[in-house]
């Protein structure tokens, strides 16, 4: 299943990568993992750490993300790789 097409990477010292944008889908991919498809065509599967919530101030909506494992980096997930969900 697609979940999005990645829009920005941020990374989170002690913590993981965390990419963007927000899950929009009623998914929760805590424990599971990832296949991060680049736009070269190239592949790479990751464990999602967790979602993280975050706050958009008090006239927007607050959003969820997905943190990848530390192992991770940007490098890894330039703009435009597609993060699909994998179903064990």
């Amino acid at each position: 299943m697609l979940l999005f097409t990645v829009e920005g990477t941020f990374n989170v010292p002690g913590q993981g990568l965390l990419i963007a944008p927000d899950l929009t889908t009623g998914n929760e991919p805590v424990g599971k993992r990832v296949l991060l498809i680049r736009p070269d065509g190239t592949s790479l599967e990751a464990p999602v750490a967790k979602i993280v919530a975050v706050w958009g101030g008090p006239n927007s909506r607050s959003s969820r993300h997905i943190m990848l494992e530390s192992s991770v980096n940007r490098a890894d997930i330039p703009i435009g790789t597609e993060v699909w969900l994998l179903y064990e």
